[in-house]
């Protein structure tokens, strides 16, 4: 495989192992194919929605790599920002990836995945102007410990 591209060298991979597989009879969800050395290209690729990954040999040893070609199999789309760029939001493994192992998919994935759905708000009664709400912003990690009182979260007034 030495010379192929990533693409091409995966669909090889992946045709290979469903001849093999009726006869292995491996159940999955979900796989990734890791490439030998020499296969050029990107470090990773996968399908929005799709079940599988190809990553460039060596690539399998970056985590921001493998959490950014998963987040594709999730449905999600770069994190970029208008008029700049596919990978400019630096606040989302899908906007960036160097040397962000301590990154998590951003706010706007998780709302989209429907995670944290009870600490979800609709604010689409706020509709007239001149209304106001009052919400807590709670972050993730004290999301996650379930602390979700006023004294150790962030409360948000606005006006519409």
């Amino acid at each position: 495989m030495t010379g192929l591209h990533v693409s091409t060298a995966g669909q090889i991979a992946r045709n290979e192992f469903n001849k093999l597989n009726p006869d292995l009879g491996i159940e999955f969800e979900n796989y990734s194919i890791i490439l030998p050395l020499g296969v050029t290209g990107s470090g990773g690729l996968a399908q929005m929605r799709g079940n599988h990954q190809f990553y460039a040999g060596g690539a399998d040893r970056s985590l921001e790599l493998i959490m950014h070609e998963f987040g594709h199999t999730l449905g999600f789309h770069h994190s970029g920002l208008p008029n700049e760029g596919d990978y400019d939001d630096n606040s989302c493994l899908m906007g960036c990836c160097a040397g962000a192992q301590q990154m998590c998919f951003n706010a706007a994935k998780s709302w989209y995945t429907g995670w944290y759905t009870e600490g979800h708000v609709d604010l689409s009664h706020l509709s007239t102007p001149g209304q106001w709400g009052k919400v807590n912003l709670v972050g993730i990690d004290d999301y996650l410990k379930g602390v979700f009182g006023e004294s150790n979260s962030f409360v948000v007034q606005f006006t519409l």
